[in-house]
């Protein structure tokens, strides 16, 4: 399936880091990170990382990310935005809708990894429990994107 690619705002700078929307059966993938930031002990987020400088491009970040972090194929089928990135770290985050083969198996960056609902991910972002607070915004991107694709077929 491809999916429109077309930019957003603000995708001018050069990003620093990748994350990735993974939708399956009407479900979101959102991972703990064991990122030792006591502010976001308990969060969930999207899986990604940063841009490492032997990376062709940021998709080819969001395809490493997947096998180190997951031992999953990724594929990207667009791009979803780009997003401030809302701590210390500079640069804009940007954001892929993905596809991934087989079964994600975490690896010891990740504290906890599970499949949640729109509802489920709208609960936890009332509650405080979203790290970067961008995710309800994205995965709402990634359905124009799902839908847009859709339409055209």
């Amino acid at each position: 399936m491809s999916l429109n690619t077309r930019g957003f705002p603000g995708e001018d700078a050069t990003p620093v880091r990748v994350k990735a929307v993974i939708q399956r059966d009407g479900q979101y993938l959102l991972a703990q990170h064991d990122n030792r930031r006591p502010e976001n002990i308990g969060k969930w987020t999207f899986l990604g990382g940063w841009l490492d400088p032997a990376d062709a491009s940021p998709e080819d970040t969001v395809v490493r990310e997947f096998w180190e972090e997951l031992q999953v194929t990724g594929r990207v089928l667009g791009r979803i935005g780009s997003f401030a990135w809302p701590f210390r770290d500079p640069g804009p985050c940007l954001v892929f809708l993905v596809d991934i083969e087989g079964e994600p198996v975490p690896n010891e960056e990740l504290l906890d990894l599970r499949w949640y609902s729109r509802d489920e991910i709208n609960q936890l972002h009332e509650s405080n429990l979203l790290h970067m607070g961008i995710e309800c915004e994205a995965i709402e991107r990634a359905l124009h994107l799902i839908v847009g694709s859709a339409d055209r077929r």
